[in-house]
């Protein structure tokens, strides 16, 4: 993920629907969640839930629910999850 609406630069570690101090704008209805635009690094655009976008490493998140989030080809806010995230 490269950029999605709201203020995303920084502080990717508070990113879901509905965690304070969130810096996405999930401002488009999704599917009981709403979701957000989000443009990727390979050029495609697509919207994602609130739900299920991607946490970084930090704050209170849990090291291994950011694992989860961000590997085995799923949306990441990493540009290398496996060297970010990998002991």
């Amino acid at each position: 993920m490269a950029t999605a609406d709201g203020v995303y630069a920084g502080r990717q570690r508070d990113n879901r629907w509905g965690v304070a101090n969130s810096r996405i704008g999930y401002r488009h209805p999704g599917r009981g969640v709403p979701s957000s635009n989000v443009a990727f690094a390979d050029g495609h655009v697509e919207a994602v839930a609130g739900d299920v976008f991607p946490r970084a490493l930090g704050g209170s998140n849990d090291p291994a629910q950011v694992r989860s989030e961000n590997l085995n080809g799923q949306y990441t806010v990493y540009a290398n999850p496996e060297k970010a995230l990998l002991p």
